[in-house]
């Protein structure tokens, strides 16, 4: 399976470094203008609602950013469909409601008892780590979000997909 998680490490270095670059070069003149900034971790949502004004550079930065976010997600996509087709999860048919077209159990002991029934190459763990979503191979519990149950198995119990 293609997976484009050296791609999204890299878009995530290159927007990290746009807005750490944005923060360094105008920190200072977005104070005197009223922009109150503790440190680079709000310039983000900060860049979205601002008038630009003085600020091309920044304006800049912000449309690179954009790009580099959308970017992201179609990669991200196009993970979560590559898995789809290789791996063929099978639907929640417990519950209509499930995340990820129906596909994800739960945590709940209902579903743990549904996923522990299948082999444990069968199934992925949906997890989240450091604010990044992926899918990885077996049966996990550490930050765990939900489960897939797969009609084909995986074969490399490495294997991790960011989604």
């Amino acid at each position: 399976m293609e997976n484009n998680s050296n791609v999204l490490e890299i878009i995530e270095k290159q927007r990290t470094e746009c807005i750490s670059e944005c923060y360094k070069n105008y920190a200072d003149k977005m104070r005197d203008d009223g922009l109150v900034l503790e440190d680079e971790s709000g310039l983000e949502d900060a860049l979205e609602s601002m008038d630009y004004g003085d600020y091309d550079d920044i304006a800049y930065m912000n449309g690179k950013i954009d790009a580099l976010r959308i970017l992201e997600r179609d990669l991200k996509e196009a993970n979560w469909k590559s898995f789809v087709e290789k791996y063929a999860p099978i639907k929640n048919v417990n519950d209509k409601n499930a995340s990820y077209e129906g596909f994800m159990y739960e945590t709940d002991s209902n579903s743990i008892s549904i996923v522990n029934s299948h082999k444990p190459e069968h199934v992925f763990t949906l997890i989240e780590n450091e604010g990044i979503s992926s899918i990885i191979a077996g049966i996990h519990f550490v930050n765990r979000l939900g489960y897939f149950i797969t009609k084909n198995n995986w074969t490399d119990k490495n294997e991790e997909i960011i989604i």
